[in-house]
């Protein structure tokens, strides 16, 4: 369990996905936030988490945010929709942002309209997004 952000308080494990993130370590990065995915306390904080100054905290909200189990907050769908309609200034976190919205039931044309623009522009959610939009690779 060491060096699991679960056994970390909050900010201790932001404080690591932050290092893994700016070690460009991804692999690691992904693995752990698939982990805390379900955990009450990352899942709240990702309505801030969102909208940080911090690109990398955005990735990993939207990361939780697109993976979670749980039902998502009335404010947290709102966030996801503010960052898939151009609030973030990183096209990727939007196409992420239009990723975790499909997964929990939006089927709008702006989250249809992202999932294609990630599978037409977006080489790591291409596969992701292929699979949503039920296209053949």
């Amino acid at each position: 369990m060491e060096n699991q952000p679960s056994s970390f308080s909050l900010e201790s494990g932001l404080a690591r996905f932050d290092i893994l993130a700016t070690e460009n370590k991804w692999p690691e990065f992904d693995s752990l936030a698939l982990k805390i995915s379900d955990n009450f306390d990352y899942l709240t904080w990702t309505e801030e988490g969102i909208i940080d100054d911090n690109s990398n905290f955005r990735d990993l909200a939207l990361t939780i945010l697109e993976n979670t189990r749980l039902q998502l907050s009335e404010k947290g769908i709102k966030v996801l929709e503010t960052s898939r309609d151009n609030k973030d200034e990183d096209p990727h976190l939007r196409r992420k942002a239009a990723l975790a919205l499909f997964k929990h039931g939006d089927r709008s044309v702006g989250t249809i309209d992202r999932l294609l623009d990630a599978y037409q522009n977006d080489q790591e959610l291409r596969n992701r997004a292929s699979v949503l939009l039920g296209l053949s690779e």
